[in-house]
């Protein structure tokens, strides 16, 4: 869901002047890792966001992303954490 705020004022000449805050829509929580914003209440446009991982575990998408004017996020979508896989190597005892 997408938010806006308008807020109309009016001088004493009767003109109006709008005022408009633009928002982009909530990350929902990554699994198994987590996500960082700078301003934490408000996805504003210019809200910057960093993804990470836990440590077993690695980033598959950016890591960073930005609200852009007309409320979308900079990255298409939200990137995820998938599990590392470690190589089973079998030793051959003599």
């Amino acid at each position: 869901m997408v938010m806006r705020i308008k807020c109309v004022f009016q001088h004493g000449d009767g003109n109006n002047v709008r005022f408009s805050a633009h928002y982009c829509k909530r990350w929902t929580t990554v699994r198994n890792g987590w996500i960082s914003c700078d301003l934490t209440d408000q996805m504003l446009v210019g809200t910057a966001c960093k993804f990470g991982c836990h440590p077993e575990y690695t980033l598959q998408g950016l890591e960073t992303t930005q609200c852009l004017a007309h409320d979308r996020w900079s990255v298409p979508s939200q990137p995820v954490c998938n599990r590392k896989y470690c190589l089973t190597i079998n030793t051959i005892i003599y």
